[in-house]
């Protein structure tokens, strides 16, 4: 069920390095997840900072893929693909699954690395009440034909998608800071240590 590449200084459970603690208390976790009613939902984010994982999708020329938001918060901004966090899974694994809704491909959840997190805290979302999101950002540097396979929806936010060089990932091209900077660290990494993170 759990990969042993779940576990990490980051995600460690009951605050164990043990992996089969760590196992464990994942899959209670996840047995006891129920996921909130459409009418409780706003309430709950009102009451609760929670995590949203972004993805930097990169091509082999190390250009990425955003869609262009439906929804508030970010609305009618170029975003990486992401979304909540279910508990119990890791980074990598929300990363695979939005990553899945969005262009329809499959990854690995041990191929995405993490980048940084930051705070956003937004007046209103999509469910239109103010929330706090720690956003996680993670990278995947995707194969040529992953890139060509992806499936571009008829609705949802990379229903419009286009590609930026990581240099156009910027506050003053419209992105979010912390989108911007998680495009610099990468564009630093590969360029001085010829890796993504």
């Amino acid at each position: 069920m759990a990969h042993t590449h779940s576990v990490s200084s980051l995600h460690a459970a009951d605050g164990s390095m043990d992996l089969q603690t760590n196992r464990t208390a994942r899959c209670i976790i996840k047995d006891n997840y129920v996921r909130p009613s459409d009418e409780v939902y706003p309430a709950l984010l009102r009451g609760v900072v929670r995590n949203c994982i972004d993805t930097i999708v990169l091509t082999p020329e190390l250009n990425t893929l955003m869609g262009l938001r439906v929804n508030e918060p970010w609305k009618s901004h170029w975003h990486p693909s992401g979304g909540g966090q279910v508990p119990g899974d890791s980074y990598g694994e929300t990363a695979a699954l939005h990553l899945k809704r969005d262009l329809g491909i499959t990854i690995d959840p041990v191929r995405f690395q993490f980048v940084s997190s930051a705070s956003f805290p937004w007046s209103t979302s999509a469910q239109g009440v103010p929330c706090h999101m720690n956003g996680v950002l993670m990278a995947v540097l995707l194969r040529a034909e992953e890139v060509t396979a992806r499936v571009v929806p008829s609705n949802g936010d990379f229903a419009q998608s286009s590609f930026f060089t990581l240099e156009n990932v910027t506050v003053a091209n419209g992105f979010h800071p912390a989108i911007a900077r998680g495009a610099r660290l990468i564009k630093y990494n590969t360029t001085e240590h010829g890796r993504i993170c």
